[in-house]
């Protein structure tokens, strides 16, 4: 799959990802110098993937386009409704779909959230990682060993 998405890079207009997609594009070198969203558990892995993490919701680094967590992904598509369409094609598809975001609360992502709040995400998330993905560490570091190898061949 990674070879594919390289592959497939070469001849791309726009090489883009939402959430934890960008740690693929990172795997296969296509965030080398580029900044770029993650969903913000992950900017430390994207990080040591060689990526420069970006705390906005969408990103746009030259022909990457990136969005941060799940919920960015309506904003990462309507901006990329209005380049390669226009402004007005993507203000009347907000429109269209209602897209209207007044959250209840202010705990969206971490510079928001109150202190108690991140705390008991950051459990969470690690104990999800913990049980459904137990060596994620070591699969980050064979990640970035593939890496490196990924380049020579």
């Amino acid at each position: 799959m990674l070879k594919w998405i390289h592959k497939v890079s070469q001849n791309a207009s726009y090489i883009t990802s939402v959430c934890n997609g960008c740690m693929f594009l990172a795997a296969v070198n296509l965030l080398d110098n580029y900044r770029s969203s993650v969903h913000w558990s992950c900017n430390e892995f994207l990080a040591n993937l060689g990526a420069t993490v970006s705390n906005e919701r969408v990103t746009i680094d030259r022909n990457r386009i990136s969005g941060g967590g799940v919920t960015a992904g309506i904003d990462f598509g309507l901006h990329i409704l209005s380049i390669i369409k226009s402004e007005t094609d993507a203000k009347v598809m907000q429109l269209l779909t209602q897209y209207d975001p007044q959250p209840p609360f202010q705990s969206g992502n971490p510079e928001t959230a109150e202190p108690e709040i991140v705390n008991v995400a950051c459990d969470k998330i690690k104990t999800s990682f913990d049980t459904e993905t137990p060596d994620y560490l070591e699969i980050l570091e064979r990640a970035i060993e593939r890496k490196k190898d990924f380049i020579n061949n």
